[in-house]
């Protein structure tokens, strides 16, 4: 099974001689707070949690990276919760396996715009699918 999510960001880079380290940078920090989301070594801790407790959770591993206007919004919507869901219903751990980075668009204002693709591994000790999301 392969799903693919895109999603797209705007990033201001600071002017530097090498722009491959600024996309390299971009790269470790997109990673880094992706992975915070999606990754799950253990679904069956998050078995009879509340979906308020859970998104609690994930909210707390990605504060450093969002304001608390974004967290609340994350929040609301839900979205903190749809990937822990999904590892308790298939009862399957979840790993970050790569990102790609397309740059889309250079704004005048030095801003940069991106789409990137996630693969993101479902896994058990028996089984395991790498689904693409972009």
């Amino acid at each position: 099974m392969i799903i693919l999510l895109l999603g797209s960001f705007i990033l201001t880079l600071a002017a530097c001689d090498d722009t491959s380290d600024d996309e390299k940078e971009l790269k470790e920090f997109v990673t880094d707070y992706k992975s915070k989301l999606y990754n799950i070594e253990n679904p069956n801790l998050l078995n009879e949690k509340h979906p308020t407790k859970v998104s609690q959770k994930f909210s707390r591993k990605i504060e450093p990276y969002e304001t608390n206007e974004v967290l609340e919004d994350l929040t609301l919507n839900r979205q903190l919760i749809i990937i822990p869901q999904i590892a308790q219903a298939l009862g399957k751990k979840v790993k970050l396996q790569d990102i790609s980075l397309e740059k889309v668009k250079e704004n005048e204002d030095g801003s940069i715009n991106y789409d990137y693709t996630m693969k993101i591994k479902y896994y058990d000790d028996e089984s395991e699918n790498i689904v693409k999301k972009w």
